[in-house]
């Protein structure tokens, strides 16, 4: 069975931490809580959004919701 967690939990740290302490804590995926990330998401730039991608990958975990 897999398990995952919304990054809502921790909005004390970046991120990358979050994904990092996800993994770090037995979860295999994260999902994202698009207003955590940016004020209005849509207007995210191309490169804030591949360091999101890059920090989900890097802590070996998949998105599983947005």
């Amino acid at each position: 069975m897999k398990y995952a967690v919304c990054n809502e939990l921790f909005t004390m740290c970046s991120f990358q931490d979050a994904c990092r302490l996800t993994a770090q804590h037995g979860f295999q995926g994260i999902e994202i809580a698009p207003f955590t990330l940016a004020e209005n998401p849509r207007k995210m730039h191309s490169s804030q959004i591949q360091e999101i991608k890059a920090s989900i990958q890097d802590a070996g975990l998949q998105c599983v919701g947005l």
